[in-house]
């Protein structure tokens, strides 16, 4: 399953450390960072514990997305139409409840992930906790044994540069 991607928000930035879990990945969980800056640039670190660091940017200003591959100092540019179409729940149907948890001091409501319409398999297919006032999602579990989670998070703008290709990666296609 896909984490759950939060509508565009301006105004809001943060630094956050994660934890994702699942079987099938190397020793069971990855770590990562996220950012999120005024302007709603965002960034997502994944560290696969095997030396192989992988960066996801997204501009939507400029309707520029990164991928940076930090073991082979490369990247690979994509532009796409900004849009801002709210909460997207890949492969799922959400519904959101009104049962709350404070995560990490955020009011945060649940939201019932289920199976599209269609699917081979009805029913709920997992879980999410979003904090709806700030655009971020805190925890996201699968019927699956996969699982994504924010294990601390500071409200400040990330570091200057936190945005931009490190100086000497190469463009690949």
């Amino acid at each position: 399953m896909q984490r759950a991607q939060p509508p565009l928000v301006k105004g809001h930035p943060y630094v956050a450390s994660y934890r994702t879990g699942s079987p099938s990945l190397p020793g069971g969980s990855v770590t990562g960072r996220v950012y999120r800056d005024s302007a709603g640039r965002s960034r997502l670190d994944i560290d696969s514990g095997t030396g192989q660091e992988v960066q996801f940017i997204d501009d939507p200003a400029t309707g520029t997305f990164f991928v940076i591959d930090s073991s082979n100092k490369s990247y690979e540019r994509d532009s796409h139409e900004p849009i801002d179409i709210g909460w997207i729940f890949p492969n799922a149907a959400p519904i959101f409840t009104e049962e709350h948890l404070v995560i990490l001091g955020l009011d945060c409501v649940r939201v019932r992930l289920r199976a599209p319409r269609g699917a081979p398999e009805p029913g709920d297919v997992g879980e999410a906790w979003v904090s709806k006032q700030y655009g971020i999602l805190m925890k996201q579990r699968s019927s699956q044994d996969w699982n994504w989670e924010i294990t601390e998070i500071q409200f400040r703008e990330p570091g200057p540069g936190t945005f931009d290709v490190p100086a000497g990666y190469r463009e690949s296609r």
